[in-house]
């Protein structure tokens, strides 16, 4: 009777090589979701990434365009209220155009810098499955604890 209900536990019990598939099965499923997911991130990022930089180039060329007129303007009236010395209105309106440009290029480097491209999803996704294979060694080592006594 002791011995049958012993052969009945035993069954129960799921075998070493069991709990090793199904750990390595567990982790093979991981990885390609985690890499699945990673690469749909990637991608996703990359499309905002391209739109936003052939909007940038479109309508930087729009305002380089459409500002050279603008800047002819400036040096003929700056060159006239200096007695004719177009010269140096060039020289004014032209430093004035690259203190700007610098400044605008700065804040706006800066700001790409902020940019999270992490891929924050697949950072949490990875820690939560991290959290579940530990969850599951824990299990394991528990259960040949209990094989051993």
């Amino acid at each position: 009777m002791f011995t049958e209900k012993i052969k009945d536990f035993q069954a129960s019990e799921p075998t070493w090589g069991e709990i090793l598939a199904e750990v390595a099965d567990g982790l093979k499923m991981i990885t390609k979701g985690e890499f699945d997911l990673a690469k749909a991130e990637a991608k996703h990022a990359a499309e905002k990434f391209r739109h936003s930089m052939v909007l940038a180039v479109s309508f930087g060329a729009m305002a380089i365009v459409g500002i050279l007129p603008l800047i002819a303007a400036a040096v003929i009236g700056l060159g006239i209220s200096l007695d004719g010395r177009y010269w140096l209105s060039s020289l004014i309106v032209g430093a004035v155009l690259v203190i700007v440009g610098a400044v605008t290029a700065s804040v706006s480097l800066k700001r790409l810098g902020k940019e999270d491209l992490s891929l924050p999803q697949t950072r949490d996704s990875l820690l939560e499955q991290k959290q579940h294979v530990q969850n599951r060694i824990d299990e394991l080592r528990e259960a040949a604890r209990r094989r051993a006594q």
